[in-house]
This record gives C-alpha cells, sequence and structure tokens, in this order.
C-alpha cells in the first residue's frame, strides 16, 4: 500500500463510533503508529479491507483493531476485515488482549484473508475473540506467526465465551508458547 496514514503516537488513527453499517468502506492504505489503537470500531460494522496496520500500541486491548460491539441489534451488518497485515502491534497491561485485533461480540464477523505477525499482548497475541456466549465468528484463509502472549494464553488467538469458532484453510506457525487457546467456546 503507498498510502500512509501516519498517526505520529498522538492516539487512535481511524475511529467508527456512530453505528457505521457495510456502506462505511476502508480499503488500500497503511495505517501506523496509532497509540490508542490504529482503528477503533464501537457499535459499528464497517467494511476493511486491503489494509496493512503495522506498530501501533494500545494501553488495553486491540493494538491494531479494537472492535467492540462490531454486532448491534441496531445495525443490519457485519464487521467484514479481508486481506488485512496486521505487523508489529502491541496491547500492553496486566490484562490486555489482541495485539493484532480485539474483537468483542463481534458475531457474524467475516475475518478472511489476515495475516498476523509479531503482535503481542498478555492474552491472544495475534487475535482476541470474546462474546457473551453466543454467536459464530468465521476466520478464512489466515496466517498467524511469530505472535507472543506475554501471559502464555494463545500466542495466536484467544476465544473466550465464544459460541463458535470457525477456522478454515488457515495456517498457525512459530509459536513459542501455545499456539492458541479456547476458553467457554466451540471449535468444530
Amino acid at each position: 500500500n503507498t498510502t500512509i496514514i501516519d498517526g505520529d503516537s498522538n492516539g487512535t488513527v481511524i475511529s467508527f463510533e456512530d453505528y457505521e453499517t457495510n456502506a462505511s468502506v476502508v480499503c488500500g492504505f497503511t495505517i501506523q503508529n496509532g497509540s490508542a489503537s490504529g482503528i477503533k470500531i464501537s457499535s459499528s460494522s464497517p467494511v476493511l479491507k486491503n489494509l496493512v496496520i503495522e506498530d501501533c500500541t494500545v494501553e488495553g486491548s486491540g493494538g491494531g483493531i479494537s472492535a467492540l460491539y462490531a454486532h448491534w441489534e441496531g445495525i443490519q451488518s457485519n464487521l467484514i476485515l479481508d486481506n488485512i497485515r496486521f505487523y508489529n502491534n502491541t496491547a500492553t497491561g496486566p490484562d490486555s488482549r489482541g495485539g493484532g485485533l480485539h474483537l468483542f461480540s463481534g458475531e457474524g464477523s467475516l475475518l478472511t484473508n489476515l495475516t498476523f505477525s509479531n503482535n503481542i499482548s498478555h492474552k491472544g497475541g495475534g487475535i482476541h475473540l470474546q462474546s457473551d456466549g453466543f454467536g459464530t465468528i468465521d476466520i478464512h484463509s489466515s496466517t498467524f506467526y511469530n505472535n507472543i502472549s506475554t501471559g502464555s494464553q494463545g500466542s495466536s488467538l484467544w476465544a473466550r465465551s465464544v459460541d463458535k469458532v470457525n477456522i478454515y484453510n488457515s495456517i498457525f506457525w512459530s509459536h513459542p508458547e501455545t499456539g492458541f487457546q479456547i476458553c467457554s467456546s466451540y471449535v468444530p
């Protein structure tokens, strides 16, 4: 991606906070140096595709992307993440989650062709999925490598209280400890 949006370590680079639907699309950028997540999503379901998200940090959860309530009763669409590269993102703090991606209450979200590399957090170095015990999240054709969980809880993926996580045609490799960890969730 030749167009770079640089947060210059001055907060979140891009935010979706007002019930945006799939009509909101971000495509074809490199997003870097966010200091309160690269992209922050709250009660919205945008389409994000063909992105590189790198060198972003957050105190808490979701260094690259923090998505809270990506599926909400008032929103008639689901979060779509397609062809995104998450490199060198960090979530810090004693209970940090999702160095690359933190997705809370994102049932119905479609995660396709994602790469998570060298992301760090306490739980789920690459990706952290959590819900209220219902819904399904699908991950297709994605690669997870060299991610780190400082709490030894899912260096690539950590899922908690998600009804079902479907992982198709994906690769997990080069993990110093647990590759993924599933708690109170079902992976068929």
